[in-house]
């Protein structure tokens, strides 16, 4: 079983980079899904096999149809035939043990593997909806046959006050009245080049209850946990379920726009009996079952 692994690491690091966490554009579920196809290109022989051989292939946000119904899935997985014109969008390179790997970004022709991905880092109160969107795709899934493994992951956000980039568009107008009322120079824009670096001086202005008010949403100490144990509960699993997923990851991720991102193991996860969804064990799971099913 694999020690490390890095495709959550590697989301932290893009959210570092571009230092703002915004949840609805599909960037963040498209490198989430980039590096768990890294991962399993490390810990899948067979899949390493179909690489070589120019057949495996990806499509991320692919429209999926059937039988009148329609889901838009955050990356599929799957087999096309090699040909000598591969198309332009953004392939995928992995260097393992010297060698180049490239995994082509085509819609494929067989199935190989499902993901989708979400995530509820502030707003606990939401975490239906989510649990609701992939209890749906879990019985859309098995209209595409019983080969293709399904996966989830969910990311947990563990902060108790969250700096809402929605916020920063609306809340503008009542920062200058604030400002003019207090004779003092604060601005949009100063707070957004602060954010998500642990910044002494965005730490200290937001320590001003009004001001926070304006710009922070709260989840409470509980949430994270509650949010977990829905998810858990609610969305099938094989095999407890017959249309269930295969896999479940769930990662805790402290993430407020202000301070450095972190990924976490709060002390509930480490229990045996969530073993089975943490991200190690779910691309354990996922190489031993692309390797046995697609030879």
């Amino acid at each position: 079983m694999p020690s490390v692994a890095s495709a959550f690491d590697d989301l932290v690091d893009h959210i570092i980079k571009h230092k703002i966490y915004n949840p609805r554009p599909q960037v963040i579920s498209r490198v989430l899904s980039r590096g768990i196809i890294k991962d399993l290109i490390k810990y899948s022989k067979h899949f390493r096999e179909h690489i070589k051989e120019g057949i495996a292939v990806f499509r991320t946000d692919l429209r999926l149809t059937k039988d009148g119904k329609s889901h838009t899935i955050d990356l599929a997985l799957g087999l096309r035939k090699k040909s000598e014109s591969r198309t332009k969008r953004k392939p995928l390179s992995i260097e393992i043990d010297g060698e180049s790997l490239i995994v082509y970004n085509e819609e494929p022709l067989e199935f190989t593997l499902f993901l989708e991905n979400k995530s509820i880092i502030t707003a606990h109160r939401n975490k239906r909806n989510r649990t609701r969107d992939l209890e749906s795709l879990a019985s859309f899934l098995p209209k595409f046959g019983e080969d293709p493994i399904k996966a989830a992951t969910m990311i947990i956000g563990t902060a108790e006050r969250y700096l809402n980039v929605d916020r920063l568009k609306w809340a503008e107008d009542a920062l200058d009245l604030l400002c003019k009322e207090r004779n003092s120079d604060i601005s949009i824009e100063g707070i957004r080049e602060s954010m998500g670096q642990s910044d002494q001086t965005l730490i200290e202005l937001l320590k001003d209850e009004k001001i926070a008010e304006l710009f922070c949403s709260k989840n409470k100490t509980e949430d994270p946990q509650k949010t977990m144990e829905t998810v858990i509960s609610e969305v099938p699993l094989k095999p407890d379920s017959q249309e269930g997923f295969d896999a479940i990851a769930i990662q805790f991720l402290s993430l407020d726009n202000i301070h450095t991102p972190t990924l976490v193991t709060p002390d509930y996860f480490s229990d045996e009996k969530y073993r089975r969804y943490h991200y190690n064990e779910v691309i354990d799971l996922l190489a031993k079952e692309y390797d046995r099913c697609f030879k």
